[in-house]
Parts: C-alpha cells; structure tokens; sequence
C-alpha cells in the first residue's frame, strides 16, 4: 500500500523539488547524495536486522529473498544519481570538446566499456570503467586550458608591466628640477650656483691714532 503524505509536508517536498532544481548542477548533485546517504542509512537499518535474523535461523530462502529486496530498493535510491551524474560528465565533456561515447540505441544491447541501463529505474548510467575514463579525460582537458590561461595571463602582466614602467619614467623624467634659476645639481645632489662666488675684498685695519 502506498504511503500518503499530508498535505503540508507534501507541499514542501514539491517546494525542496523545486528548489533543488534551479541550483546549479554540482551543488544539487552534493545535495541529493546527502539525502541519498540519510536514505541509505534508514534503510540499512530496516534490512540488516532482517538478514540477520534469516542468518541466525538458517534460512537461506528467506535470506536471498531479503537480500534481493534490499538490493532492489538500493538500487532505486542510488541509480537516478547515478544516472544525474552521467548526465552532468557527459554535458561538461562535450562543453570542453571531448568525445562522449554513444549510448546503445536499443535498450537491451550491452555496450560494457561504456553504458548501461538500470534495470530498477531505467536511467542510462556510466559503467565504473566509463566514468573513469571520462573523469580522466576532462580532468587532462581542464589542466590544459588552465595551462593555456596562465600562459595568456603571464604575458598581459608583462606588456602591462612594462607599460607602466615606461609610463612612470617619461612622468619622471618631465617633472621640473626644484633647484632654482642658475642653480645645478652637483654629484651629490645638491643645489649649486652656476657662477663661481667673487670673494669678498679684506677689510682695512682701523689705524690707532698717536
């Protein structure tokens, strides 16, 4: 029997739904698989005292029938991420000029380097090998962009650079000389008149009177 939510708290899944949608595809992949652990966690603990009870009673038929139920809600819980998560890669491969394998047209063919279909919930997923693959070739695409950035980056400081440079000279070299007229600075920088000084004649000696 299925369960019936409230109308309150049915409202606010539509709403989280709703809001998750428009963020951006990272965060809204971190949050879905937080709420896929907080849902793995509460299943677990439905299940695993159910194994164990069939193990403790040697009951092998009940046990794979337990194990079976478990695996397939799991599977319902983890599969659409998954398949979220292939989506996610395969739009920022193809944004970064990478190749994406070509999932199989019919539903039932195999294609076991690259794709596959769930059989829960019939999301087309990237097999471990896959996923790997791509990762891999978008984290070497990404490095070289970066690269190619830095290299660009590096050479607009060194033209700026060397603009300001030459801008903070001529403004140096057009400043007026604070010395004033028929003054030079001498080898040590100080402010010296241009004419050599007229020494001053000797005073008389007062004659003595006899």
């Amino acid at each position: 029997m299925q369960k019936v939510l409230p109308k309150k708290q049915k409202t606010l899944v539509v709403w989280n739904r709703r809001i998750i949608t428009r963020l951006p595809s990272r965060m809204r992949l971190w949050l879905i698989r937080r709420g896929d652990e907080r849902q793995l966690r509460v299943l677990k603990e439905k299940y695993h005292p159910l194994i164990d009870a069939a193990k403790a009673a040697k009951n092998a038929k009940e046990e794979s029938s337990v194990v079976s139920d478990y695996l397939y809600e799991r599977d319902l819980i983890l599969h659409p991420t998954y398949g979220m998560e292939a989506e996610f890669l395969e739009r920022k491969a193809r944004k970064l000029g990478i190749r994406v394998p070509d999932k199989p047209t019919d539903a039932n063919a195999v294609d076991e380097d690259n794709w596959e279909m769930s059989q829960c919930t019939w999301d087309w997923m990237l097999t471990p090998e896959g996923e790997r693959n791509l990762r891999n070739e978008i984290r070497q695409e990404e490095r070289a962009n970066a690269d190619e950035w830095r290299k660009w980056f590096t050479l607009v400081f060194v033209v700026l650079g060397s603009i300001f440079a030459f801008m903070s000279l001529r403004a140096k070299q057009k400043q007026p000389d604070p010395c004033p007229v028929n003054y030079y600075r001498n080898d040590a920088g100080a402010c010296v008149f241009a004419l050599p000084a007229v020494p001053a004649a000797p005073k008389a000696a007062p004659q003595r009177r006899p």
